[in-house]
């Protein structure tokens, strides 16, 4: 009886130990963690994301040796976000244009699921209408209503393509306390990174 205690305590000394390497094999990198301006909020982003401009980032897209359909209509949205002088914050991952997050305000408004059906409606009837009209084609694959503790999210994703490339676009509309902001994600191989609205839990 007693040799199996020593082996149960064994066991368990073990299991402990394996869960605190598990617990400990992600720590948090303080390199990823950026101020929001206009949010006034640090927030988390996923490894090797760099805060950026529009004029940055509108250099990145120009030097690239692929510009396509997509890349000129991506530098006109630029250019006229910086006319606007509209608050954006914009992160890139890699030093890749492909790979982006970007943070833009908008006038403060509470809503419910029924966002989803009008942010679809702006995105494909408005807003992606031009890129469509240049031989851009866009597939929804998601368009859902989303509650991570005190933000009401609206989601919707696509899948890309201009000739032979492809890409991913995620629109996330969100109203959180007293903002109502708009995060897009830009990836060459599908994450959306959904884990980021962690931030505006509580």
């Amino acid at each position: 009886m007693k040799k199996i205690l020593i082996l149960f305590s064994i066991v368990i000394i073990i299991c402990n130990c394996e869960s605190n390497k598990k617990n400990n094999h992600n720590p948090i990198n303080k390199d990823n963690i950026h101020l929001v301006h206009f949010l006034e909020r640090k927030v988390y982003l996923p490894n090797n994301f760099k805060r950026s401009s529009i004029e940055t980032f509108t250099e990145l897209i120009k030097s690239s040796i692929d510009l396509d359909t997509l890349s000129n209509y991506e530098l006109e949205r630029l250019n006229n976000l910086s006319k606007l002088n509209e608050n954006v914050e914009i992160f890139i991952g890699n030093n890749n244009y492909l790979n982006s997050i970007s943070f833009q305000s908008s006038p403060y408004f509470e809503f419910g699921k029924e966002a989803v059906a009008m942010y679809v409606d702006l995105l494909e009837n408005q807003l992606l209408v031009e890129p469509r009209s240049r031989g851009v084609e866009f597939e929804r694959l998601e368009s859902k209503y989303l509650k991570y503790g005190i933000s009401k999210i609206v989601k919707v994703k696509y899948l890309q393509r201009d000739g032979n490339r492809t890409g991913y676009l995620t629109h996330y509309l969100i109203s959180y306390k007293l903002y109502t902001f708009g995060i897009i994600v830009s990836n060459e191989h599908g994450n959306d990174y959904q884990f980021i609205l962690r931030n505006f839990k509580k």
